[in-house]
């Protein structure tokens, strides 16, 4: 079936192998190579209240792709298998140490408090279920916001090297430079985001919108496929820090502390 919960993340929570709904029910799930989310018919019938029964019903479709096989390596075959990881969960860890890294710096939060619909959504994030340009414009959006725009760019300028009135991503790459580091593997994936939402998912597109793709490979791509490609650049470019600060940053110019 396709998926019928997740345009509302305020109630539900997914990952790759579990559904839940505010706490109140939840039911065990897989994804498998087309996209489609499979669930038993046993635990359809034990695990999902009787009043959503017929709504899933109505997003049923005809099999599709095959199973999903980490799942029926686990369930089935009975298993030890934890399949690939959870791209948007090793995010949401690495933008965590980002954070950290940078606070390290500056000797303060680098992110503002989460606003609550915001907080909601990006913790709502999920790879597409079709290739539908809609469902991947808002996700990136959401991914922006949390990854850049929630950005302090007053705490941003306290890096060393920082223009004092400078935007968030330049002065984190005047940084960079000054620490006479490669300021591609971070600055490179946050401008693409950037750019993304700028030239195209928040506005109406144009020709920037296609070099925007063109430039960073995504232009064969489906749009959940960009989506996919995108969220693991903007991980790697969150963990590009550790690299520059070190785990305890000893001894590096631009540390505090």
């Amino acid at each position: 079936m396709s998926f019928a919960g997740r345009p509302e993340p305020s109630r539900y929570q997914v990952d790759s192998n579990r559904l839940t709904c505010l706490g109140l029910w939840g039911i065990s799930i897989g994804r498998n190579k087309v996209g489609l989310i499979e669930a038993c018919v046993g635990d359809l019938g034990r695990d999902l209240p009787s009043a959503e029964r017929a709504h899933w019903l109505s997003f049923n479709e005809a099999p599709s792709g095959g199973l999903d096989e980490d799942r029926f390596r686990r369930d089935i075959l009975g298993q030890w298998h934890d399949g690939p990881p959870n791209p948007l969960r090793s995010l949401a860890t690495a933008r965590q140490r980002f954070s950290t890294a940078l606070a390290r710096v500056v000797g303060q939060e680098i992110y503002r408090p989460w606003g609550a619909a915001d907080k909601i959504a990006f913790d709502g994030l999920h790879m597409p279920t079709s290739s539908e340009r809609q469902e991947t414009d808002n996700q990136i959006l959401t991914l922006a916001k949390g990854v850049i725009d929630y950005l302090d760019v007053k705490a941003i300028r306290n890096l060393p090297g920082a223009d004092p009135k400078g935007t968030t991503i330049n002065c984190i790459e005047a940084w960079v430079k000054k620490l006479d580091e490669d300021p591609v593997p971070l600055i490179s994936p946050l401008r693409l985001l950037q750019g993304l939402r700028s030239t195209g998912v928040a506005r109406a597109r144009s020709k920037d919108w296609q070099a925007t793709l063109v430039r960073a490979g995504l232009d064969t791509l489906q749009p959940d496929e960009q989506f996919v490609k995108v969220v693991g650049s903007s991980r790697e470019s969150a963990e590009a820090p550790l690299s520059v600060t070190g785990p305890a940053c000893p001894n590096r110019a631009g540390c505090v502390g």
